[in-house]
């Protein structure tokens, strides 16, 4: 993790993708920080896609 002039960069791997999203939305709630750059990578992709929403009005 590095930070400069309120940005922050995570960096490194986790074991789960969910733990990267957790990661990125605890930095982004932290007192003086103005954006959050997440370049975490994950051995395990826990977090399911999107569901398609064809045909949806």
């Amino acid at each position: 993790m590095s930070v400069e002039d309120g940005v922050v960069t995570l960096t490194g791997r986790l074991a789960r993708h969910s733990e990267a999203n957790l990661a990125a939305r605890h930095a982004e709630s932290v007192d003086g920080v103005v954006a959050v750059h997440e370049q975490l990578s994950w051995k395990d992709d826990d977090v399911l896609p999107p569901f398609p929403t064809w045909g949806v009005a």
